[in-house]
């Protein structure tokens, strides 16, 4: 529960010296090499900044850089994972036991406090940080609020650590858990995308929220003394996002009255690309013939369509199959499962403000602990003390953005995603597998029923890899229900 929370830079070679060569090889003779041997180490010269300068900003993503996120809340994961052109590896709650892993306490508002109240040492250095000592929440709140917050964070992880105990899997109890457990993952982006996140961080949409913002800065000044030609300007864009608030004000008013209170997990297609198997089957035969459009449409009788969707489905380059899309609606899934799409680089995932989750009173109900009547009675006491303690944190008007260290894992959300033909394949190859986590199970299901429909030859070998290759790729993990697992997806 103190603050040891931090972002650290890890070890890199050259950034600079790499990113000045390539900015420097479009307009020199020689070659990659040699023009790198050129460059000074010690004084790379204002190469980047110049080319930067101009626009072409693709030459820092030369530079990566590794990133270790330690003893952060769940939400600054979820926030910096949504980056898409990250690799991440991420502490699993699946299979990590998180009962002693502790929880961020956020600072709430302390800027509003009047500095006489405040008996601290150190707190006019250090006035944004995200986590609150003892003595800053007391003068904030008198106590009262501040000892809440600790006993239900350590009420929540109790409940977690009985169900864990009482044999409930992790991945289960885990819906428990605050959104303030503290999470551990490494990040490696390129130069370019992690100005984009400093960017989103520090001035964008992150700027709301105090541990974005604070860890944002943080690891700003290690990039800046590491690389500072390529992050030396990294400063707040000219535009704001007034318009954007006075339409949510807009919506909240106008949507208000036709939110429902509870909901059960659904998947709902929006929109798709119209006869997807005709456009695949096109663009394999452009690809192959060369031939006029007219004379491919006359050609493309069933026969044809199935045999060059075939040959698609064979190809190690299938890229045919991106040019048709599928916008899905995924409605009622947990946090931790919104995880677990978010991975996926290859969508375009939109994602509700947090703030937003809050008010959406529906949680994740497992059949592990349902099957169990104490258990199950518990577990519901456990989500009724929690949405009690909930609207206390709205009483003292808390700011939205802090009141999200108070959801637990088990909250919902509704997301809406566009993934291509070729994406959504390999999606089912990992979401249907019986070792994905049963809720994006259900879900990828439930994508893949849509797409059978609109694209059956397509999709007619898409599921989990036992299926589609015709064996299991899991090794010793296996579920051991292959031939069951074949029979379902032949069936679906």
């Amino acid at each position: 529960m103190a603050g040891d929370s931090r972002v650290i830079l890890l070890p890199h070679i050259e950034p600079e010296r790499i990113c000045t060569a390539a900015a420097r090889l479009s307009t020199k003779p020689g070659t990659c090499t040699e023009i790198l041997d050129a460059v000074d180490p010690a004084d790379p010269g204002d190469t980047i900044k110049n080319v930067v300068k101009l626009g072409h900003t693709s030459v820092v993503e030369h530079a990566c850089f590794t990133v270790a996120f330690e003893n952060v809340s769940a939400f600054v994961e979820q926030f910096v994972i949504e980056f898409r052109l990250g690799s991440y590896t991420v502490k699993s709650r699946r299979y990590v036991d998180f009962g002693e892993a502790g929880y961020v306490v956020p600072f709430f508002s302390i800027e509003d406090t009047e500095q006489e109240h405040l008996d601290f040492a150190g707190a006019e250095e250090e006035p944004e940080r995200f986590y609150v000592m003892p003595e800053l929440a007391y003068a904030r709140h008198g106590g009262a609020f501040y000892r809440k917050y600790v006993d239900h964070m350590n009420f929540l992880f109790g409940e977690y650590r009985h169900l864990v105990a009482s044999g409930v899997p992790n991945e289960d109890a885990r819906f428990l858990l605050p959104y303030s457990f503290k999470s551990n993952f490494f990040c490696t982006m390129n130069a370019r995308e992690l100005g984009h996140f400093l960017k989103a961080a520090l001035y964008g949409r992150g700027r709301k929220y105090r541990e974005v913002n604070t860890l944002a800065k943080d690891l700003k000044g290690q990039l800046e003394a590491a690389a500072p030609r390529i992050f030396g300007d990294v400063k707040k864009p000219k535009s704001d996002d007034k318009d954007e608030e006075k339409l949510s004000v807009y919506l909240g008013k106008r949507f208000a009255s036709e939110r429902p209170a509870y909901r059960k997990a659904h998947v709902e297609m929006l929109s798709y690309t119209l006869k997807p198997e005709r456009v695949v089957a096109t663009a394999a035969a452009v690809k192959r013939t060369q031939v006029p459009t007219p004379s491919i449409k006359k050609g493309l009788n069933r026969y044809a369509t199935n045999k060059l969707i075939e040959a698609v489905l064979t190809s190690k380059r299938p890229r045919e199959l991106e040019q048709v899309n599928f916008t899905f609606r995924i409605s009622n899934i947990s946090l931790p499962t919104l995880t677990h799409v978010a991975r996926h680089r290859m969508q375009s995932l939109v994602v509700p403000d947090f703030t937003e989750v809050g008010r959406n009173r529906s949680y994740v109900y497992p059949g592990t602990i349902k099957a169990d009547k104490k258990l199950y009675r518990r577990y519901r006491n456990a989500i009724r003390r929690h949405r009690h303690f909930y609207q206390e944190t709205v009483e003292p008007n808390l700011p939205p953005e802090e009141r999200i260290y108070t959801y637990i894992s088990g909250n919902t959300i509704d997301v809406v995603t566009t993934m291509n033909a070729r994406e959504l394949l390999f999606f089912f190859s990992l979401r249907t597998c019986e070792r994905a986590q049963w809720e994006v199970r259900d879900a990828a299901k439930g994508m893949l029923r849509k797409v059978k429909r609109l694209a059956p030859n397509v999709f007619a070998k898409a599921g989990p890899n036992c299926y589609t290759l015709g064996y299991c790729t899991e090794g010793k993990m296996n579920c051991g229900r292959m031939e069951e697992v074949v029979a379902e997806f032949a069936k679906l």
